[in-house]
């Protein structure tokens, strides 16, 4: 595929970075080329001329994260609809929730686990032709067969590509009209279920013990949905923190426990699959806000296009959300974007989020004197 640039002056190991870039300035069809021809190019080529022969089965695989997955799966309902192809997608399990609901939408056909593949217990169609999720862009546009290169092309903007399970919503419906007060929806880290934090996603992850505090007043009940971090005691997790070893560690329960206000509720839901999350989110969308990091979920809130999703991002961020500064999501409409004007510095973006809440319990929220210097 021809990048429109020599891509062998390129050195391979800032090829990803390089594609970023074209993404983030709008150049789809050269970031989104790049991205395809450099992904385990030894052992999944990407073949567009192949792929205009129309297969009879295509094999999707997910080797990406959560949060990619979610954004690239946005292209199936188009390969389905053009080439009519049986479409099997391999996963990992936590995106099988989600995968098969698209199943069930009629937009795939099959979902399998990879360790089923990898351990001969699944047999995939013979004679199919392979892609990994990230290769799609440079297959189908909107439009059909054909590169996506502009915002236009890309598929899933002006309508959700995944749906919440209908039964589930009016669960969460139930028993959030028992709730009084505003409804606060928080995912914090940028990689929920990971058992540390890399540089960069620890640059994502906001302080929920800090927006917590500011809460003070609002009589919130704040719905904590991230993973693992009640699986140490207190004492087990001061431990850490005294260590020195929290900080590395994707753990918050002292955080959270030490800064609830007595009028607020917190609620854990840690054991929420995605699709659960997306059913309180669709439920909680009236009455609520959803406050995010950067991360596997708010892709999804973005890809059933919920209402009153915020992400609250760093000032160096992810190429799919644009400029810094922008408010809104250009591939999600509904998820609206608050960002660090210091790099590091949460101080405003937690202000502004608890001006929101205290908004919709009626109240006036003051941020306190001594941020006063963040706001400049």
């Amino acid at each position: 595929m021809k990048t429109g640039f020599n891509e062998k002056e390129i050195p391979t190991h800032i090829k990803f970075a390089v594609a970023e870039s074209l993404l983030g300035q709008g150049d789809l069809g050269n970031g989104f080329g790049l991205v395809a021809e450099n992904i385990d190019p030894e052992n999944n080529q990407l073949d567009a001329a192949a792929f205009k022969n129309n297969p009879k089965s295509v094999i999707v695989r997910a080797k990406q994260g959560i949060g990619d997955t979610g954004f690239y799966m946005r292209w199936l309902p188009v390969l389905k609809k053009q080439t009519g192809a049986k479409v099997t997608v391999v996963a990992r399990p936590p995106e099988l929730c989600f995968l098969n609901a698209l199943k069930d939408q009629g937009i795939i056909d099959e979902v399998v686990k990879a360790n089923d593949v990898n351990s001969g217990k699944v047999q995939l169609p013979q004679g199919s032709y392979e892609a990994d999720f990230r290769h799609l862009p440079a297959l189908l546009s909107k439009n059909g067969v054909g590169a996506t290169k502009t915002i236009k092309d890309v598929p899933g903007v002006d309508a959700g590509y995944v749906q919440p399970d209908a039964a589930k919503v009016k669960y969460w419906e139930q028993e959030l009209a028992q709730i009084k007060g505003p409804i606060v929806i928080a995912g914090w880290s940028a990689s929920a279920k990971a058992p540390t934090l890399t540089s960069r996603e620890l640059d994502r992850k906001y302080p929920i013990g800090n927006l917590l505090t500011k809460l003070k007043g609002s009589g919130a009940t704040v719905f904590g949905v991230e993973f693992g971090y009640e699986q140490m005691s207190s004492q087990e997790l001061g431990k850490l923190q005294a260590s020195g070893d929290a900080v590395k560690k994707n753990l918050d329960a002292r955080d959270v426990i030490d800064s609830v206000p007595s009028d607020c509720t917190f609620k854990s839901l840690n054991k929420l699959d995605f699709m659960e999350l997306m059913a309180l989110a669709k439920a909680a969308e009236g009455r609520g806000l959803m406050v995010f990091a950067d991360s596997g979920p708010v892709n999804l809130l973005g890809a059933a296009q919920i209402k009153n999703v915020i992400t609250c991002l760093p000032k160096e961020s992810d190429w799919r959300w644009g400029a810094h500064g922008a408010k809104w999501s250009e591939y999600y409409p509904t998820v609206e974007l608050l960002w660090q004007q210091k790099q590091g510095d949460w101080e405003p973006v937690m202000n502004e989020v608890a001006k929101r809440v205290h908004a919709m319990a009626g109240k006036h929220y003051v941020a306190p004197k001594d941020t006063d210097e963040h706001k400049n």
